[in-house]
């Protein structure tokens, strides 16, 4: 038995994925992405974001097992492109 991310299970040969564990204790990992101030490649990072939040990899995500962020709080993505000087220490 193991407890993981469900996209870490469901492409593993042989295991059978019972279920999720209740709302009330998951951990939800936020994947975050952004166009930095000085970088090399900004029209490629632009692209990327706007492919990120389309429904073809919206489709991948959940056939990974994956949550979409739209999905579940019913947020809407806009993209915008604030440029950043740092990133924060935390990261």
């Amino acid at each position: 038995m193991a407890i993981q991310p469900g996209s870490e299970l469901l492409h593993v040969e042989g295991a059978d994925f019972a279920g999720t564990i209740p709302r009330g204790i998951h951990f939800i990992s936020v994947f975050s992405c952004a166009v930095v101030r000085g970088g090399k490649q900004v029209e490629e990072s632009k692209r990327l974001i706007a492919f990120l939040q389309s429904d073809t990899a919206t489709k991948v995500m959940i056939n990974s097992g994956m949550e979409p962020l739209a999905s579940k709080w019913n947020f809407q993505a806009r993209i915008s492109f604030p440029m950043v000087d740092t990133i924060p220490a935390s990261l």
